[in-house]
């Protein structure tokens, strides 16, 4: 009976895992525990999330582990500003992203081998803006939902432990761009037209990992690759959303006009494209107090290395033709450190701190993306039973702003969020 309740609660969780949602990247892990840590905590992760958080404790588990998380996300409507004389604000964000990882130690109680599975989101954002913003900034839709299945092996060899295991990522790519359309310029009428390209993508990684453990102690190194994601809409939807004409006679000519300029449109295939960096992290854990433990996550993520193509237009010909652009990245450092106080022979306290570089580069405003750099403050609370655990957390982001200098005027690109993680982890 215990065992179909399991099988019950793990195919829910994939299931759920598949419909997962979240914004920017899961730097501050899968669970309530890590994000009551702030993301750190990872050479000494308990529970079947070790399979992205550091895969080499595989070997470590006890034979049968079980997670399942949910985390809900609350973000502020991005707000765009010029020197406060213009403001505009995109939706605000409130979503809850699902993840469910399993783990298997092979050998019974003296088995050095482990694997693991893991089905969760890397990467969700989701940008929509007012029309009014346009004028400043082609962008009005842009989706990016990723779900990455993930699996491991890790060996034990005494205090050390290695792991290796493939990824495989997938998902849609959705982006809706303002585009003027009609006669050239100077004449009698113009019109704006929404020009929406959505394209499939997926790619294939790895993860490596490496582990040491005392009794005290321990460390390990995570590697997680690059994975190219790009693709072509075969076609675009277009649509008509606002005709500008001088004299009102000239409408039904204009239309046809404008028409075949739309259909023209529709029949190119949009290139459009969102890779995951390379990610290199090490993380500690240390025991001064046998009622406290310590940890330190250091991650750095080689973002200026990943393409992100959308679509951009020449407005030189009459007929304004796609071309691929591709947004500019920075790479990011993030440290962020834990602290694990036993309350009781049952209960947990986690506190957290981590300090978050931005992917953005500092002269580049891109409402698409909004992300600054980040403070996070996390505070979360763990109960242990004999074999099933409960964690919950709550972090704090206080996002910077992102300013970038004009000639006249400065523009400002401001957001702030939350996230609440609950987690369900049972071991066997």
């Amino acid at each position: 009976m215990a065992w179909r309740f399991v099988v019950l609660l793990f195919t829910w969780g994939l299931w759920q895992g598949a419909a997962a949602h979240s914004q920017g990247l899961h730097l501050r892990g899968l669970s309530g525990r890590s994000a009551g840590l702030a993301g750190a905590g990872s050479a000494a992760v308990a529970d079947a999330s070790a399979v992205v958080a550091n895969p080499a404790m595989l070997s470590r588990l006890d034979r049968f582990s079980l997670a399942l998380s949910a985390q809900g996300v609350e973000q502020d409507p991005a707000l765009y500003s010029i020197a406060g004389d213009f403001e505009s604000t995109s939706l605000a964000e409130d979503r809850t992203d699902d993840a469910a990882f399993v783990a298997w130690r092979l050998g019974g109680d003296d088995g050095r081998v482990g694997i693991g599975l893991g089905v969760f989101s890397p990467f969700v954002s989701e940008t929509r803006w007012g029309l009014d913003f346009f004028r400043r900034v082609d962008t009005r839709i842009e989706v990016i939902e990723l779900e990455e299945v993930s699996g491991a092996l890790a060996w034990r060899l005494g205090r050390w432990s290695l792991a290796a295991g493939p990824r495989y990522v997938s998902g849609d790519l959705e982006r809706v761009a303002v585009m003027p359309v009609g006669s050239p310029i100077a004449t009698a009428f113009r019109g704006d037209a929404d020009v929406r390209s959505v394209a499939d993508a997926s790619g294939w990684g790895w993860a490596l990992a490496l582990d040491h453990q005392r009794e005290r102690w321990g460390a390990a190194l995570v590697a997680r690759s690059e994975i190219e994601l790009s693709g072509a809409s075969q076609g675009a939807e277009v649509e008509l959303v606002e005709l500008f004409v001088a004299v009102e006679e000239l409408r039904e000519a204009a239309l046809e006009v404008i028409e075949p300029q739309l259909e023209f449109l529709e029949g190119f295939p949009y290139p459009l494209g969102f890779d995951l960096p390379l990610e290199l992290r090490a993380a500690a854990w240390v025991t001064p107090h046998p009622r406290l433990s310590l940890h330190l996550d250091v991650s750095h993520q080689e973002w200026s290395e990943a393409a992100s193509l959308v679509p951009s237009f020449n407005f030189r010909s009459r007929f304004p033709l796609p071309f691929p652009r591709q947004r500019r990245f920075d790479d990011t450092l993030a440290a962020r450190l834990g602290a694990e106080v036993s309350l009781s022979s049952r209960w947990r306290l986690y506190l957290g701190w981590a300090d978050e570089e931005s992917f953005q580069l500092d002269d580049v405003l891109d409402p698409g993306l909004p992300a600054g750099d980040t403070r996070v403050a996390a505070f979360g609370l763990g109960w242990q039973g004999a074999r099933l655990g409960i964690d919950a957390a709550l972090d704090s982001l206080d996002v910077d702003e992102q300013v970038r200098p004009g000639n006249v005027r400065d523009e400002t690109l401001r957001t702030d969020r939350s996230e609440v993680t609950v987690s369900l982890r049972l071991n066997l």
